[in-house]
């Protein structure tokens, strides 16, 4: 079979032309750029493009060399009625195909749709829907806290929701407080000491929960969290946190990220889960995990524009001199994005992941293969499930 190779340029136009013959397409570019065809964004406009802004969700699939990728995904949105708003853009040498939020239901019914047409490219990419903030009054947020929490997880993202600058608003745009399983104080990490400010049995509901990594979660805080998250708009982990939210079955069929280090113990003791590597946070539904430690505050600040816009949020960052570019952008932790190759040379641990000196590491041989630990938690742990550490 002879197969065409198309420049970026021709690939762009292919796509567009084939879309446009089935649908509406509207398309924008954000940045102050007067609202035209996606077709008419030139390259430098692709990354300001509007299907990159929140409330959109969005489909992509590698770019094809031939017009099966595009001609799948025509014919697949094509198939799907109540889709009212459809954006298009090229960036990455990846096509994006993105739908406004009123028709939450699509977005199963578009995967569907390619599947059944061979569309094996095509995958959907969350992107979180625009928040609602309340007419009047703060968005109270709950920062759960128990014994080890890593402070770094949840103050970023206090200092973040502390400081939001929103124009024209007479009160805080949030309202924070922590909760606990007492009232007893909290030891966390690095030995700093938090008393929280509401108990579990008397916390109000909150419209934000914060999970930041912590020692072994009680049942009281599973539950709670569990229960408030139903009414919440939105429930988010940072870093580690993640493991918190799957222990209350928040996670079940969903796609997440969490800690580089926590990647392959997650998707092991989860397999319900779908971890995201080099992530920087993933939006799916109204559950938002974060990567690592700082990457809280993006998070935080992706949240801010979710309420309240890109302006909010540029101002916030700018109140906090925070120079990170991470929150716009939810793939920038592309480091950790492909899994560490462990060899006898340069042993990595098969739980956490994480690189280990050989002759300080602790070892064990499983079906002819040497393994090397960092510690004996993750030791027992690959002890525990053998079979789901070897089989990765």
């Amino acid at each position: 079979m002879t197969t065409r190779t198309f420049s970026l340029k021709n690939r762009l136009a292919l796509l567009a032309n084939v879309l446009a013959a089935c649908l509406v397409v509207a398309a924008g570019c954000a940045g102050g750029a007067k609202s035209r065809p996606a077709s008419a964004c030139s390259p430098e406009e692709q990354a300001r493009c509007i299907c990159k802004q929140p409330g959109v969700e969005t489909f992509s699939f590698d770019a094809p060399t031939d017009q099966y990728g595009a001609n799948t995904l025509a014919d697949a949105i094509r198939g799907v009625r109540g889709v009212a708003d459809v954006k298009i853009c090229l960036e990455d040498k990846k096509a994006f195909v993105a739908l406004d939020q009123e028709h939450p239901a699509t977005s199963d019914a578009i995967i569907a749709a390619a599947a059944a047409r061979g569309g094996t490219h095509l995958r959907h990419e969350p992107v979180g829907r625009k928040l609602t903030p309340p007419q009047g009054g703060s968005i109270s947020v709950a920062v759960v806290l128990s014994s080890d929490a890593e402070v770094v997880d949840f103050a970023g993202p206090w200092g973040v929701f502390e400081y939001a600058n929103v124009a024209g608003r007479d009160t805080p745009p949030f309202h924070l407080y922590t909760v606990g399983d007492t009232a007893a104080p909290i030891k966390c990490s690095g030995g700093m000491t938090i008393v929280p400010d509401c108990t579990f049995a008397d916390a109000p509901r909150p419209k934000i929960i914060v999970i930041p990594a912590m020692g072994e979660p009680s049942p009281a805080l599973l539950s709670w969290v569990g229960d408030a998250s139903k009414s919440a708009d939105l429930t988010m982990s940072v870093c580690n946190g993640s493991f918190v939210l799957a222990k209350a079955g928040l996670l079940a069929g969903k796609t997440v990220t969490s800690h580089h280090g926590g990647y392959g113990q997650l998707a092991a003791m989860f397999p319900d889960v779908t971890v995201k590597r080099g992530a920087r946070f993933v939006d799916d539904a109204n559950i938002s995990t974060a990567g690592g430690l700082t990457s809280g505050i993006d998070l935080a600040l992706h949240v801010v524009e979710r309420y309240f816009g890109r302006d909010a949020a540029e101002q916030t960052a700018r109140d906090l001199e925070y120079q990170g570019q991470g929150w716009k952008d939810p793939n920038s932790n592309a480091a950790f994005a492909s899994r560490p190759i462990s060899t006898d040379d340069k042993p990595v641990c098969p739980v956490c992941e994480m690189a280990v000196v050989r002759g300080e590491a602790i070892t064990e041989t499983y079906q002819g293969r040497t393994f090397y630990f960092c510690s004996e938690e993750c030791k027992k742990l690959f002890d525990s499930r053998r079979d789901l550490f070897t089989a990765r």
